[in-house]
């Protein structure tokens, strides 16, 4: 009886060991209709849109997800017509940007009335870790905000003005802006020019300035300790070849803006050479 017993009790099968598979496999089978009913239902349910052009995103909302000292970032929501949220897009701005209606900051071409040379700096910059060529530029301060209309162009004026003498130590006098309508007020046009619109939406107030050596008699910068800026003169003719220079020799980036200039230069120059001396030899 001892080892009947025995016997009947090895060959009575572990229920614990069948339930645990029985619920393995329905788990399986359950995340497996799911999955079908989700492939159906996309079927059933294709995307609303095939392409963005269909729509035009409207902008919900935003949220600051990180505020630094000077900059934070947003998260914008962009809804359609009917309230739905098609796109969610971060980007970076100024902490004051609210405060800016024209532009996030101010530019100048200098050029010394003399020599005929533009004003560049050499600037160091912290998140490449290296020299960046550019234009005299900065930042609105705190008093240079939230001024109407009527003084906007005062406004982004004494503030280019302020950068060229703290970053170069020159005083210039204002020429014109660079602007898409020169009819209207010029400040309001600064917003169709922006620096990166992918990143964010920055747009630099630009204007021409001419420096007169006979009324800088004294030439000294008044920088910030954390900044490190060279001043260079360069002849316009000369500008590619300089940055091309600086690039190779000692590893300086250029900002974008101070290169679409000297490209631009420099394919005027390409475009003489080739397309006229052509529009020549047909004529000869």
């Amino acid at each position: 009886m001892f080892f009947y017993s025995i016997i009947k009790t090895l060959k009575k099968p572990n229920k614990k060991k069948k339930n645990k598979n029985s619920n393995k496999k329905k788990k399986k089978k359950k995340k497996k209709k799911k999955k079908k009913k989700k492939k159906k239902n996309m079927k059933q349910h294709p995307k609303k849109y095939k392409s963005m052009r269909e729509v035009q995103p409207k902008f919900d909302k935003s949220e600051v997800v990180h505020k630094g000292k000077w900059r934070k970032m947003t998260s914008k929501k962009f809804i359609d017509s009917e309230g739905e949220i098609i796109r969610e897009m971060e980007m970076y701005e100024p902490n004051n940007s609210e405060q800016l209606k024209y532009a996030h900051g101010v530019g100048c071409i200098a050029i010394i009335k003399q020599t005929k040379e533009v004003v560049l700096i050499e600037n160091f910059r912290y998140p490449i870790d290296r020299s960046c060529i550019e234009f005299p530029s900065g930042m609105y301060d705190e008093n240079e905000v939230g001024e109407d209309d009527l003084k906007a162009n005062e406004v982004a004026i004494n503030a280019i003005k302020r950068e060229l003498k703290e970053e170069t130590g020159y005083i210039g006098e204002f020429v014109k802006f660079f602007t898409l309508d020169s009819v209207k007020v010029p400040p309001l046009f600064f917003s169709n020019v922006f620096s990166d619109p992918w990143l964010s939406k920055d747009s630099t107030a630009m204007a021409l300035f001419v420096i007169d050596l006979d009324k800088n008699s004294k030439i000294e910068q008044n920088l910030e300790t954390t900044e490190i800026i060279n001043v260079h003169l360069v002849k316009i003719d000369e500008l590619f070849t300089f940055l091309c220079q600086k690039a190779m020799e000692k590893g300086c980036a250029v900002r974008n803006d101070l290169y679409s200039f000297a490209c631009g230069i420099h394919f005027s120059e390409i475009y003489k050479e080739i397309f006229e001396d052509q529009d020549k030899m047909k004529i000869d």
